[in-house]
């Protein structure tokens, strides 16, 4: 055995010698080199070296003037020898490396890097040369017990491990942590590994060496590569269940895998890649694949526990970027799903934010109140909170803002908005990672969603206890991470709308819509409905993703963005009525009223300072809303939504009516956008809706208006960058087929919205106006041809909406259709659609009809209101008499002043509409014949005489208030108006008798006096004066003529008199149950605002009457009689 030894000795020593000779070798080649590269500048092998030229000492007697160019010379070949030099150096040293690399026995070499990488030994002498070696006693004891070389090898790196974590002295407080020891060893380990590799990049040795050198670099490498993998296993060994089996202080056993939590959550990019490195993660994690949950579910909980205690003004982003680092690894998203605080069934709506992985995260970095109060605060708090008491200059878009300094305000709502907008790309990052770690995981995340949404649907109704629902934060969390996984779908072209399932709510566990109303059917209807659909299907299908995103998305808006908004504006109608009183109690306070109160006056200044307080923070809270609610980038993001919900109905409705087969390659968006050059003609869907578009929720379509609605009020700029086709689309098709939705509020919003439209988006100070919204009216091709009959048909249609305020609501309603109908008055298409109506004149005369049924109440009431505040501003004026009354007669006569106030600008706003409408439809002479019927002729005259005597009559002046424009009320521009009508009917004889015989309200003399006015104030043009004296003129001969006729009827047979009405009849019918005979003047008249029989309340129509011909014939002959002795008696005369 000796021997052997002795002679292995001998041939390493002869393998070392042979190297060394070698090395010499090469050392020279490389001087050679050297000197040939220094002392031959031009390269030619011919030319002698140049000698180095003595340093020449100058005298002192004749100083040599030194030359610039040469010293820079010198300087330059000093640099260039120097840095070959050093060049040399290098390479003697790479190459020295490269020997001794070669030169070293593998157990030399094992061992020397070994010591490195676990900073142990098992010669104690090494320790007093390195201090920061180990000396492994007992491992060395034992290795010389077993005549084993005392040197580490690959063979023993097991057993050091052990010997090296066993160490009594990893108990003490002030020990580095064996997690940590062990990072630090794989970090030395790679370290030796990339040194190791770099040597194969030298180029300046012999190829022998370089195969050699190639085979002991792999060689050690894989070696290298197997102690890593025991480094790994044991790290997880020191954290895990098995930690006890080494000394460490308990409060590190305790924490277990939490470690690796802290690492990740205290620590910078620099510093974790320096604790956790990437790489050693990475391995960490595959090599406890098996056993990935036990280990990274504390870890987990940990980062989730400390999310918890989060919100937007703390420490959010270190577990933030914890968790989403965490998920960028497939092996841990994948086991996310199984943790049992992922989504616990037993969770309430309010606990999903706190008691489930993803609702921590989505709820905690919010901007919205109900989530933390403190961010409002935080950014937006007021200067001053008491500033309500001096002059509102502050405001935003009109809304007043204290002190606060506007330009400050917008500022910090970008900020905030942008903090938010970022933490939800991450939120949607993790959420992906999940998604895409394996379908069980995804189908995890979906039913998080279902789940999350099922739980909040009480979040739909006007009256929430928010303490029993999720916050705003969470629903709004969510609803942006489903609107970005719904991003792929959403091309302007809706390629991909084919995809999605028309028939998921009918097999849905997903989302209950049970009991849900529908936008047709009842719930017994959607019941049987549901029941055919799943007998003809009797396996469920299994939805796509893209199906599922879609439904979801709609679903998660509707009770999470959508309830915020509703929300957001009864914060909003708070906050003005706070502001109210606030005003009124700083007025009462500034006027001295409350000086002689007492202790009254303590109670009502600690009571303002509350409104005042509280004011306060509810603009904040608005303010913080604002800076979500009303960003452009996410309102756009919701329209482009909604548009796909819109075209997705219209091809539902094609798709199930027939019209078009679900396999037809369609181009849907250009359908969607009107189109109607193809051969699918949206103007003409079936008349009955199919059922699978009965039996949607009615939300869908509400949730539309709704959210449009809301735009108009609050940010209606973003029309200008949004396509309103599909819209526009959309609005027309619906309101087309009047049958296709029962709901006449959903129409009203749709009249609403279209309104918004013929508003300028901007006025400067100059009043001129830009941003003009209505083109699209005559731009796309459904509206130039259905938007004029819509409008029409809806005015009608909401007379009746079936709801106890459906008096008070159509006066609103019919104000927006005012504004659309006036914004295309002016097109030569739509005036022609208008024309086009009016020859249909049973329909054009019912709209007539309501149309001037609404002028004569609204103008009515509008005046009698202003009569009513004439009397209390007088009273008021009187202040000797005001003063004397007292308080509570004063504060009941105010309220009642306010409340005058608020209905006379209802009434006269909404009234001088349905005058404008009057006047410019009766100012086309192919419009006006419908206003002539017998049915309405003789009440428009009475109506217009009726407020023409108000205005200029003998009680005119009391509608004299202070600051009349206050209340929309300008009588010169309301007297020029009626006024217009009065001549646009002038020449028609219908009219003229008709205002003859109003014997209520028509007088020469008032006439007169409106025409004096007009003339005085130059309102109208001698031309229109003439016309009306001349209307005046023929009326008056109409009156002469009545006369004659009342002198000669005054025993006119009862049998001719019309049973309503008492008037002479013309056209008598005989009413098919109660066989009464009317005229049918008088009935078509009733008929207009009642559909029953006037006698016994009957359903009756127009054409259930017959023709008394038997009486016609008397009344016939009594007229030529009378006709007769009219002509002998004005003969006489």
């Amino acid at each position: 055995m000796i021997e052997q030894n002795e002679q292995n000795e001998t041939n390493q020593d002869s393998i070392r010698q042979k190297r060394l000779l070698r090395l010499n070798q090469l050392e020279a080649k490389i001087e050679n080199k050297s000197e040939d590269s220094e002392n031959n500048e031009d390269k030619t092998p011919k030319e002698e070296p140049k000698t180095i030229p003595k340093k020449v000492e100058p005298k002192v007697e004749t100083p040599i003037k030194q030359n610039v160019f040469s010293t820079l010379s010198s300087m330059k070949n000093s640099q260039n020898s120097s840095s070959s030099s050093i060049n040399l150096q290098k390479k003697k040293s790479k190459v020295e490396a490269i020997v001794l690399f070669l030169s070293q026995t593998e157990d030399e070499w094992d061992d020397q890097q070994y010591k490195k990488i676990f900073k142990c030994t098992l010669d104690n002498n090494d320790t007093k040369e390195n201090e920061e070696l180990k000396f492994l006693k007992e491992l060395s004891e034992d290795l010389i017990s077993e005549n084993l070389p005392l040197k580490i090898t690959t063979n023993i790196i097991e057993r050091l491990l052990v010997a090296r974590l066993s160490l009594d002295d990893n108990a003490n407080d002030n020990a580095v942590p064996l997690f940590d020891y062990l990072v630090n060893c794989w970090r030395a380990l790679c370290e030796v590994q990339r040194k190791t590799n770099k040597l194969l990049l030298e180029k300046d040795i012999t190829e022998m060496q370089k195969n050699e050198l190639n085979n002991k670099v792999n060689k050690r490498i894989e070696r290298l590569n197997s102690a890593k993998e025991l480094i790994v296993s044991y790290s997880g060994f020191v954290i895990s269940t098995l930690a006890e089996m080494f000394p460490q202080p308990q409060r590190i056993i305790d924490l277990g895998p939490k470690c690796i939590a802290i690492k990740l959550l205290n620590s910078n990019a620099f510093e974790l890649e320096n604790q956790l490195p990437t790489l050693f993660f990475d391995e960490f994690i595959k090599r406890f694949s098996d056993n990935i949950e036990e280990i990274f579910d504390p870890i987990l909980k940990y980062i989730m526990d400390e999310m918890n205690k989060q919100n937007l003004n703390k420490n959010y982003l270190p577990p933030l970027n914890a968790v989403s680092k965490l998920l960028t690894n497939k092996l841990i998203a994948a086991i996310v799903p199984t943790l049992n605080y992922w989504n616990p069934e037993s969770v309430t709506a309010k606990e999903i934010e706190d008691k489930t992985f993803l609702g921590v995260f989505y709820s905690k970095v919010s901007a919205f109140p109900d989530s933390d109060s403190g961010i409002s605060q935080a950014y937006f708090s007021n200067r001053n909170s008491f500033s309500y008491s001096t002059a509102y200059e502050n405001n935003i878009n009109g809304f007043e803002i204290g002190s606060r300094n506007p330009d400050d305000v917008k500022a910090s709502q970008n900020s905030l908005c942008s903090l938010v907008e970022n933490v939800q790309s991450t939120l949607f990052s993790m959420t992906m990672s999940i998604i895409r770690a394996g379908l069980s995981s995804r189908e995890a995340v979906l039913k998080f969603f279902g789940d999350t949404i099922t739980k909040n649907q009480s979040r739909e109704k006007i009256q929430i206890d928010r303490k029993e629902v999720s916050t705003d934060g969470l629903m709004y969390s969510l609803t942006r991470v489903c609107h970005k996984l719904c991003e792929p779908f959403l091309d302007p072209g809706y390629k991909k709308i084919g995809l999605i399932d028309l028939d998921y709510f009918s097999y849905t566990k997903r989302i209950d819509i049970t009991e849900h109303t529908r936008i047709l059917f009842d719930l017994n209807q959607s019941k049987e409905y549901s029941e055919k659909w799943n007998k003809e299907h009797p396996e469920t299908p299994k939805p796509n993703f893209v199906t599922e995103m879609f439904y979801l998305t709609m679903a998660v808006y509707h009770y999470g963005f959508l309830s915020t908004v509703r929300f957001y504006q009864r914060m909003v109608s708070q906050i003005e009525e706070i502001r109210k009183q606030v005003k009124k109690m700083n007025a009462e306070k500034n006027s001295g009223v409350w000086a002689n109160l007492g202790i009254r006056r303590v109670v009502n200044e600690q009571l303002l300072i509350r409104y005042q307080t509280q004011l306060d923070v509810m603009i904040d809270h608005k303010l913080a809303m604002d800076a979500i609610l009303l960003n452009k980038t996410i309102l756009v993001d919701v329209f482009k939504f909604y548009n796909l919900v819109m075209t997705w109905i219209i091809k539902l409705i094609l798709n199930k009516s027939g019209m078009v087969a679900s396999t037809t390659n369609i181009n849907w968006a250009q359908l969607s956008r009107g189109d109607i050059s193809g051969n699918i003609d949206l103007r003409k869907l079936p008349d009955e809706a199919p059922d699978a578009f009965k039996a949607l929720p009615e939300w869908i379509i509400d949730d539309i208006c709704e959210f449009l609605v809301f735009v108009c009020r609050n940010k209606a700029t973003i029309f200008e960058v949004v396509s309103r086709d599909e819209l526009m689309t959309f609005i027309m098709v619906l309101m087309n087929n009047s049958n296709y939705i029962k709901n006449p509020y959903l129409k009203a919003k749709f009249a609403e919205i279209l309104s918004c439209f013929t508003v300028p988006l901007y006025r400067d100070a100059l009043g001129h106006t830009s941003g003009h919204l209505n083109l699209i009216f005559e731009m796309h091709p459904l509206a130039k041809d259905l938007l004029v009959e819509d409008m029409m048909k809806f005015y009608i249609d909401i007379e009746q909406t079936g709801m106890h305020s459906q008096f008070y609501d159509k006066f609103n309603i019919r104000y927006n259709i005012s504004q659309v109908l006036k914004c295309v008055w002016d097109d030569a298409n739509h005036r022609k659609q208008v024309i086009n109506q009016s020859k249909n004149t049973e329909f054009f005369v019912h709209f007539a009809n309501l149309l001037m049924n609404d002028t004569t109440y609204l103008l009515d009431e509008a005046l009698a209101k202003l009569s009513e505040i004439h009397v209390i501003q007088k009273e008021m004026t009187d202040a000797q008499n005001w003063n004397s009354k007292t308080d509570q007669y004063r504060s009941e006569r105010e309220n009642l002043l306010r409340m005058d106030e608020r209905q006379a600008i209802s009434y006269m706003s909404l009234g001088n509409e349905t005058v404008h409408m009057l006047n410019y439809m009766t100012s086309d002479p192919q419009i006006i014949q419908p206003f002539m019927e017998p049915e309405i002729v003789e009440r428009l005259a009475a109506m217009m005489d009726y407020n023409l005597t108000a205005l200029v009559g003998p009680k005119c002046t009391e509608l004299k208030v202070a600051e009349p424009e206050k209340y929309r009320f300008n009588p010169k521009k309301l007297l020029t108006e009626l006024i217009d009508i009065y001549i646009h009917l002038s020449n028609r004889q219908e009219f003229i008798n008709a205002v003859a015989r109003d014997g209520r309200s028509y007088r020469k003399e008032i006439f007169l006096k409106a025409h004096q006015i007009l003339r005085k104030n130059g309102l109208k043009g001698q031309n229109d004066l003439t016309k009306l004296l001349n209307f005046v003129e023929n009326v008056e001969k109409e009156v002469n003529n009545i006369n004659l006729e009342d002198e000669i009827d005054q025993d006119i047979p009862d049998e001719f008199l019309d049973p309503l009405l008492y008037t002479l009849m013309d056209d008598p019918v005989i009413l098919p149950t109660s066989h009464q005979t009317v005229d049918r003047s008088t009935i078509k008249s009733h008929l207009l605002s009642d559909s029953h029989d006037p006698f016994n309340r009957q359903p009756l129509t127009i054409d259930m009457v017959t023709p008394n011909v038997e009486l016609k014939a008397k009344i016939d002959a009594y007229k030529k009689e009378r006709q007769q002795k009219k002509n002998k008696l004005a003969n006489s005369k």
